[in-house]
């Protein structure tokens, strides 16, 4: 059978999945994010195949082969010795292309991971009526209007912080104010931010001192954005490719935030007014942008894939719990 290119896996595994009884009453999204993880691990194989084919480290093979299949010795043809496999190479399972998940929701695979996350959300089809996890900082944030970021901005000028870019913001309040997540949806986050107060600077002035705040991510929120990332080309990242994203975004996270806050005339009014300036180095849209950019030039064929599908639009639809 000829290779088939990434897109005509995808046709052919969303075929096959539309025929499949089990996912009858999964939603066209559902189905759609499935065969985009299965027709990535199809062309995987194809390809990994294709370089078995040339030949893999450990085998022995005649390096001058005669038109029957021999080698040519001393005496004339005789026939090529036996492949011998490296001991030390394992056996790889045989796989099929068109094979099925093995189980829902199994964690050592990426399809299982993201049959769990489906689940996880109730979609009709994977589980009963789940009412589906709290959403995380990054999670909520990520859903908000500018309209509500500027209602927030305001709220956290009154409280000493005056930010106003929509990257800023979001790092003020997961560095400042973790202690308000997890928090179900953007009503319950401004009712617990217009319920913090600020206290009274001390008299040695000690609050106008420079401020930095280191705040302690945790690897797996790192990963989560990074794959969150990834997902937008349908591919998982690698534990090589994770510890080199992840390495300079931890040493950006342990120079922390420095917050400086300065008296200031206001040229409308001659009044003198505190300004305070928030500097994070590490700065997750900024990131997030550099970070999509290596990865489309490294896999532009996932990425033209996941495009031409809608698969991106599809994903943030499951994840945000539409059907």
């Amino acid at each position: 059978m000829a290779d088939r290119t990434l897109r005509q896996w995808y046709d052919y595994h969303l075929a096959q999945l539309k025929k499949d009884k089990k996912y009858k009453n999964a939603s066209e999204s559902a189905i759609k994010i499935l065969a985009g993880d299965m027709a990535q691990r199809s062309f995987d194989t194809q390809q990994k195949s294709a370089k078995e084919k040339l030949g893999t480290p450990g085998e022995l093979t005649s390096s001058v082969p005669s038109a029957t299949g021999g080698r040519v010795g001393r005496d004339g043809v005789v026939p090529a010795p036996a492949i011998t496999k490296n001991p030390l190479t394992p056996t790889p399972k045989p796989t099929t292309a068109t094979q099925a998940p093995s189980s829902l929701g199994d964690p050592n695979t990426y399809n299982g991971r993201m049959e769990s996350r489906i689940a996880a959300l109730g979609i009709k089809g994977y589980t009963s009526s789940n009412q589906g996890p709290t959403p995380s900082a990054i999670e909520l944030l990520s859903t908000l209007t500018d309209a509500q970021y500027s209602e927030l901005a305001k709220v956290l000028k009154g409280l000493g912080y005056g930010v106003k870019e929509k990257g800023a913001l979001k790092q003020v309040l997961i560095n400042y104010f973790e202690e308000l997540f997890p928090a179900k949806d953007y009503t319950e986050l401004l009712a617990k931010l217009k319920g913090r107060s600020i206290d009274g600077a001390g008299a040695d002035g000690a609050a106008n001192l420079p401020e930095r705040r280191i705040s302690q991510v945790d690897r797996g929120t790192l990963i989560d954005i990074a794959q969150a990332v990834a997902d937008k080309g349908m591919f998982k990242l690698t534990e090589e490719e994770l510890n080199e994203i992840l390495a300079p975004w931890e040493k950006k996270l342990g120079k922390g935030t420095l917050t400086t806050t300065k008296k200031v005339r206001n040229p409308k009014t001659g009044k003198l007014e505190n300004v305070t300036m928030t500097t994070a180095a590490f700065r997750q849209d900024e990131e997030e942008k550099a970070l999509e950019e290596k990865l489309r030039a490294a896999r532009p064929q996932q990425f033209e894939l996941a495009t031409a599908i809608g698969f991106d639009a599809d994903f943030k639809k499951i994840l945000s719990g539409g059907a």
